[in-house]
């Protein structure tokens, strides 16, 4: 397609990307993370992405509605940060952090209600962080 691709992390062309740099350390994504865990009340440093990953595993597996959420919002910022990634490579544009957080918010309630077993810890996370 003839699209040149540098090794450098398109958000904070800083360092080099990958997989671990782009969605947890890269200090946008981290911003945009540390304003999601903010959000869902857990109070905690951003780890990179297999110690996010292992955490979530121990913290946030099965039914409950927290849990639920909290896997939602995971997945949800790493969708929305590979869209932020794309748009900056392919557009040269980039959106604030705190437009991208609000994004993915929006995204995670338009989902949980629709599930009525989460109802209630969407009422109590009816704001912006």
């Amino acid at each position: 397609m003839g699209i040149q691709s540098s090794p450098v992390c398109p958000l904070c062309e800083q360092d080099q990307e990958s997989t671990q740099h782009l969605f947890f350390e890269c200090n946008v994504a981290a911003k945009i993370w540390q304003q999601i865990l903010k959000w869902q009340g857990i109070k905690r440093v951003v780890l990179g992405w297999n110690e996010e990953i292992s955490w979530t595993v121990s913290n946030a597996n099965g039914k409950r509605g927290k849990a639920e959420i909290y896997r939602m919002t995971l997945s949800g910022s790493i969708y929305y940060v590979w869209l932020e990634r794309n748009l900056k490579l392919l557009q040269n544009k980039r959106r604030p952090e705190d437009v991208i957080t609000k994004m993915i918010i929006q995204d995670v309630h338009c989902r949980g209600s629709k599930l009525p077993r989460l109802t209630k810890q969407m009422a109590s996370l009816n704001f912006y962080p």
